[in-house]
């Protein structure tokens, strides 16, 4: 991985920069900032360093140009960090990938990048877009678990670098390198996006015991015959979850027949599993249903536990990030990552697809 800091000379370059602005916002209020400010570093760096830095991101996921899904909804989020940046339009962002406009000015963001096709994965289109530029950096870890234009084929055509937090990000997830026993915490909604990590890891002889909370609790319950109700599960999901490393969790809370949180039996059996633990924990995913108090005290419980041991704790995922974050203890945790599904696929590969690219 080549860092932003080995570029020799910056200053006029054409810089297409990948980021992951991709914020969750309730109406038109950003609930959470973080991926915008970990950018910070690098395109600051790049900016000062004469750059001309085009800013890339995916919002949500749309079919076609929509005003909903417009990055023009989230600019003034973006100018907090960048009040001087300009805004490209659909139009200039269009004209400026096909090469037919080449704006005056030193940093600006680009339209939705999957109005343009990102996602198609299309290897000419690719092709097109990078005679446009001169370079071509990553600072999306959170999205480059993913095969589109703008975070893996680019760097088939473009000299291809990695900003500071990518780098932070490979270098923090990289546990298996640290020969310390790991416990994964893992709650969510779908076990079919986790499925992949959860066998690795009970194969993994470092990983002592693997806890599960949400969604994915309710699958593994009625997997094994408990009677989870109503309670949501995935249905469409086949595959049979080894019990191998799960720490069994019968005590849970229904509200209307539906399993919304741990009880308090269960957290008193992770407590305890976790007392005397030393290595490195990993959690991705509330354990309740966070959004409705007081179905948010089982995650808000655990969160308030760990912050008290001193063993290594890494957090992920866009949910829990936010939940922490207002109730003021994510920067008690000693490694926060941009990533939810990246960081996720990160852990159970040891790898990304852009990185196996780069490394060819």
């Amino acid at each position: 991985m080549k860092s932003v800091l080995e570029i020799k000379n910056l200053k006029d370059k054409k810089i297409f920069l990948r980021v992951d602005f991709n914020i969750t916002l309730l109406g038109n209020k950003a609930t959470d900032l973080y991926r915008i400010k970990e950018s910070q570093e690098t395109i600051k760096y790049l900016v000062k360093n004469g750059a001309k830095v085009f800013l890339v991101s995916h919002f949500q996921d749309p079919e076609k140009f929509s005003k909903k899904f417009s990055l023009d909804r989230i600019l003034k989020y973006v100018k907090k960090f960048f009040p001087y940046i300009e805004f490209l339009d659909f139009k200039k962002t269009n004209d400026l990938l096909n090469g037919r406009f080449t704006p005056v000015g030193k940093i600006f963001l680009l339209e939705n990048i999957r109005f343009f096709g990102d996602k198609e994965n299309d290897l000419e289109k690719a092709k097109n877009w990078s005679k446009n530029f001169d370079i071509y950096v990553n600072e999306a870890f959170s999205a480059s678990h993913r095969e589109h234009i703008s975070t893996y084929l680019l760097s088939k055509f473009l000299p291809t670098y990695f900003g500071f937090n990518f780098i932070k990000e490979v270098k923090n997830l990289s546990i298996w390198e640290r020969g310390k026993d790991i416990i994964l915490v893992l709650g969510g909604s779908k076990i079919s996006t986790k499925y992949q990590l959860l066998k690795n890891f009970q194969k993994e002889k470092l990983v002592k015991k693997i806890i599960l909370g949400g969604a994915l609790l309710n699958f593994y319950l009625k997997q094994i015959g408990f009677d989870i109700k109503k309670s949501y599960y995935d249905k469409d999901f086949k595959e049979i979850l080894s019990p191998e490393k799960i720490l069994y969790l019968d005590d849970v809370v229904f509200f209307k027949e539906k399993i919304v949180d741990l009880g308090k039996d269960s957290l008193k059996k992770i407590e305890e599993e976790l007392k005397d633990f030393k290595g490195i924990l990993v959690w991705n995913g509330p354990l309740g249903v966070v959004e409705k108090k007081p179905f948010d005290e089982g995650t808000k419980r655990f969160a308030k536990f760990l912050v008290k041991k001193k063993f290594f704790k890494i957090v992920g995922g866009g949910d829990t990030i936010s939940f922490l974050n207002k109730i003021r203890l994510l920067k008690k945790f000693n490694y926060v990552s941009t990533g939810g599904g990246a960081m996720l696929y990160f852990l159970a590969h040891r790898t990304l697809p852009i990185l196996n690219l780069v490394r060819k």
